[in-house]
């Protein structure tokens, strides 16, 4: 094909299979942490198959996101696509592959300024807690660990990345050192308390021989002793938000992350905003101040001062 306007070859396209060996030398060449490399591989493989030979213009970009937007895909994880894409084809114009990035232009979807899940209240986390049975292995573990996530805002991967051997103390505080989403390695942590510690305690006392090297949260079924997997840690989550009442659309296991950073703040009533950034780990203090915009909107609405 002839270059003109839109197409983003010097020669011709590319089929699906050159832009796969192009995707692998980008990643393994790529100035980036090991967990970004895999999450941009999977972004960057799911749109070569989407893509399918077409030839790669910014309309089929465009396409392409809101596509994402349709199947469910959240605009947060969207944006994270669009920026594989970016840095992929920034890669390969300067490699002389392609005349321009043609998903420079495409603009990442808006981001909804309030959140998409709810926290619970302190009364409805104690409820949910309540519904774990603790007369098993199983149970003991499972409160254990939503208290945990309720208690310290740890997410999901971090809490399947967990070790027995992650808890140290550090200055005289008991910590979980935290491998974080998207890190390569343990640069974090969350204070545990003792109500966040004295479960883990006596579920670990449970175990037989634990080491330093095995999972926080093992599976304790018949089958793998590992770690449980996010999916795991989802359902599990999700089956005693049911049994407790509390599962909507709005009330979700990422809900716990909100409940431990909603409950820090009215703790502190508004005052404490870099401790609750450190406990949460956001990169960005932008991320903290959105929680921080909502609990002040609610405390000081301007309506309760209208009298008519």
């Amino acid at each position: 094909m002839a270059v003109g306007i839109g197409s983003p070859c010097i020669s011709s396209d590319l089929s699906a299979l050159e832009l796969r060996n192009h995707m692998n030398s980008f990643i393994a060449q790529a100035d980036i942490g090991g967990e970004t490399k895999r999450v941009y591989g999977n972004a960057l493989s799911h749109f070569i198959q989407w893509a399918d030979d077409m030839p790669v213009t910014t309309a089929i970009i465009k396409t392409y996101k809101t596509y994402l937007l349709n199947i469910g895909l959240t605009p947060n994880t969207v944006s994270v696509y669009l920026a594989a894409l970016k840095q992929f084809f920034s890669h390969l114009v300067e490699k002389g592959v392609f005349m321009f990035n043609t998903a420079k232009e495409v603009k990442r979807p808006r981001i909804p300024r309030s959140h998409q899940r709810d926290a619970l209240t302190a009364e409805a986390a104690r409820h949910l807690l309540d519904s774990i049975p603790k007369d098993s292995i199983k149970g003991n573990r499972d409160y254990a660990m939503v208290n945990l996530m309720a208690r310290t805002g740890i997410r999901e991967i971090e809490v399947s990345r967990a070790l027995i051997g992650d808890i140290v103390d550090k200055e005289g505080e008991r910590i979980l050192k935290i491998h974080g989403k998207g890190r390569d390695s343990k640069d974090s942590f969350v204070v545990l308390t003792d109500e966040a510690y004295d479960p883990i305690a006596k579920f670990l006392s449970m175990l037989n021989d634990p080491s330093d090297s095995s999972a926080l949260f093992p599976s304790v079924g018949n089958r793998s002793k590992g770690s449980l997997s996010t999916r795991a840690i989802r359902k599990i989550i999700s089956d005693y938000m049911k049994k407790a009442g509390l599962k909507s659309k709005r009330i979700t296991p990422h809900s716990l992350r909100h409940t431990a950073i909603t409950l820090a703040i009215e703790g502190g009533n508004g005052q404490n905003l870099i401790q609750v950034q450190q406990m949460a780990r956001h990169a960005n203090i932008s991320t903290t101040l959105g929680y921080f915009h909502e609990f002040q909107r609610l405390k000081n609405a301007a309506e309760r001062c209208i009298k008519i």
